[in-house]
């Protein structure tokens, strides 16, 4: 069973994540900002997965997912980015091996596909990885 790490800010959009999520056979811990997420990282085991919002209070996600690429056991995490907004992804950032991106609206087949897609670049080598958009 793998871990899941879930930034997300709107209270209803947490719950139907983790809801397909969990139905997907995760483990899913929620935060409602990035900053909150931050401080009770060392207090567990890194997850397999980020599941990051981009747009959230304080902290976008790609700003959390840059300060956690600073720490080496984070740089190959997998994520996968949601946004209800383009998100042009731009292979020069340091976060972007790795990196799935979801616009929003989403189903649960297309967040199920970006999951293995990401768990699937993290297993290839940092040369062949890159961001790729559903």
């Amino acid at each position: 069973m793998s871990t899941v790490l879930l930034v997300e800010d709107d209270p209803d959009n947490q719950l139907l994540l983790r809801t397909w999520l969990e139905g997907m056979g995760h483990q899913v811990r929620v935060y409602g900002s990035a900053v909150e997420a931050l401080d009770d990282l060392p207090a567990h085991p890194r997850p397999d997965l980020a599941v990051l919002d981009v747009v959230l209070p304080q902290l976008t996600g790609i700003e959390f997912i840059e300060k956690l690429r600073q720490q080496p056991l984070f740089v190959d995490m997998p994520v996968v980015f949601l946004t209800a907004a383009e998100l042009p992804p731009d292979p020069e950032q340091d976060w972007a091996p790795y990196a799935q991106y979801l616009t929003k609206p989403l189903s649960r087949a297309t967040l199920a596909a970006a999951i293995n897609n990401a768990f699937t670049a993290a297993q290839r080598s940092p040369g062949d990885t890159g961001p790729q958009r559903l």
